[in-house]
């Protein structure tokens, strides 16, 4: 019998590899660039899904936080400081620090379907 590999994707613990710090030129960065230069055997076929949250409150949501924050499976998660108004659960226009959890293909040629091949 020919079994399919099993392609469910795998969810991450939670990476945190940036730090905002209080300028209005940084912000958060948990970027897939950032995690790759911080962590180098970080591997990931293809990211599926995300989910990103605030280290210091991770059962909030982020639009409960009312932060401006880019969560994507494009990029990772980027938060600028510049883009924040003061308000919310922190009086500063700064972000918070938030963590990332993605949810990656298994690294198995059968799985990363899309992927084209030339010979």
């Amino acid at each position: 019998c020919f079994c399919p590999p099993d392609c469910t994707c795998i969810w991450t613990d939670w990476i945190d590899v940036s730090y905002p710090k209080a300028d209005k030129d940084s912000g958060d960065y948990e970027t897939f660039e950032n995690i790759q230069l911080n962590i180098p055997n970080w591997v990931c076929a293809k990211v599926e899904n995300i989910s990103c949250r605030a280290e210091r409150y991770p059962n909030r949501t982020i639009e409960e936080l009312g932060q401006k924050v880019e969560c994507s499976v494009e990029t990772g998660l980027v938060c600028n400081n510049r883009d924040q108004i003061p308000g919310g659960v922190i009086p500063m226009p700064f972000c918070l620090n938030y963590e990332i959890s993605v949810c990656c293909t298994p690294d198995i040629p059968e799985c990363l379907t899309g992927a084209t091949t030339t010979s």
